[in-house]
């Protein structure tokens, strides 16, 4: 987190996996492309260090740990029995529940978040703690078919102080701030229902709004105008949303791309050719693939909204905060955006595998 740190001793082999093109869930995606899934048989010690109020002591001292998440200012450690341990500054989530059962935990800047399964593999109940502390009354539906795994994530999706989450039966849940999208949600506010709202399939957030979209290719906003709480584009047709910190983004079925939220991170003006297959976002521009491997950005020039490639064939992009990375192919490899946080130095050479990053770095 900010200004503590935590590692795990493992006494057996672990193994990774690494999503090639935007990571595994919205909240890891803002941090980077690189995800993880641990196979931990005997997790030895949890050590922490760094300043004290914000997770640097005060960690677990037992052992039968599985996985560690990190807010702001706090950690929340999970055991094999489904018991959790926080630690940190209680404002951002060092205080939590008590208990057992649990399947597993995410974080969010402010907070915590854990659930447990019912019968079915259906998510049952959720606690969350930190700056959040309204449950929602629906169940919520998982991103996969029903199942129990260490590595099972929901399809709940986090701004930096609400959640949302899409149900089972294709509503929307969302609580926590109201300033940040909380409240407002379409099954929430008659005002946002319309015929056209009818199961929701997808649902992303900038910093402090969130926008769905329905299976008639409809999409729906809310939240802090702002940062695209307000503006959403009219009329269906779209098949996929994305987002920054502060603007949104939605490609058409016919590859065209709408924008709306704050005008300085891409929330105004967007590509006006078509032919866009998928768009990441960093902190304040985007950059989209099309076909023949071409890219376009747009946003804060700072974040890598200008300087894209102009020539075709690559196949991923890859970001930090406030630069991008691209790839062909044949592994070579293209960057822009701020030059102190991988916009510029990449290997001359070709890789042979993927590109992993921190928040200011590539790999």
């Amino acid at each position: 987190n900010r200004s503590g740190f935590y590692t795990i001793e493992y006494k057996v082999e672990f193994t990774y996996r690494a999503d090639a093109d935007f990571g595994r869930d919205n909240d890891v995606v803002r941090e980077g492309a690189a995800t993880r899934t641990v196979i931990v048989r005997d997790p030895v010690q949890i050590a922490t260090w760094g300043y004290t109020g914000e997770g640097g002591l005060g960690g677990p001292r037992d052992s039968g740990y599985r996985d560690v998440w990190a807010s702001q200012s706090a950690f929340a450690a999970i055991k094999r029995d489904g018991s959790i341990f926080t630690w940190g500054d209680p404002e951002g989530g060092g205080e939590g529940p008590s208990g057992e059962g649990f399947a597993d935990v995410s974080a969010h800047k402010y907070g915590f978040m854990a659930w447990s399964f019912d019968d079915d593999g259906w998510i049952e109940n959720i606690v969350t703690w930190g700056n959040t502390t309204i449950v929602p009354s629906k169940r919520v539906a998982p991103t996969l078919k029903p199942f129990k795994s260490l590595d099972f994530r929901p399809d709940i999706v986090t701004s930096d102080r609400a959640y949302a989450a899409i149900n089972k039966d294709g509503t929307i849940s969302a609580w926590g701030s109201k300033n940040h999208g909380g409240e407002g949600s379409p099954d929430n506010d008659s005002n946002l229902q319309s015929e056209h709202l009818k199961r929701y399939t997808q649902l992303t957030a900038t910093r402090s709004a969130f926008a769905a979209l329905d299976d008639e290719g409809f999409v729906q906003s809310w939240g802090n105008a702002r940062n695209g709480g307000v503006g959403s584009p009219t009329g269906g047709g779209f098949e996929s949303i994305f987002a920054n910190r502060k603007a949104f983004a939605a490609i058409r079925v016919d590859g065209a791309i709408s924008v709306w939220g704050d005008p300085y991170s891409g929330g105004e003006v967007g590509p006006e050719d078509k032919g866009y297959l998928r768009i990441l976002g960093n902190d304040a521009a985007f950059a989209a693939l099309k076909n023949g491997g071409y890219i376009s950005a747009w946003g804060d020039r700072f974040f890598g909204g200008e300087g894209a490639p102009t020539d075709g064939g690559y196949v991923s992009i890859y970001k930090t905060a406030s630069a991008f990375a691209a790839l062909k192919e044949d592994g070579t490899v293209f960057v822009w955006g701020d030059s102190g946080s991988g916009g510029a130095g990449a290997p001359t050479e070709k890789i042979a595998g993927s590109i992993y990053s921190t928040r200011r770095a590539f790999a």
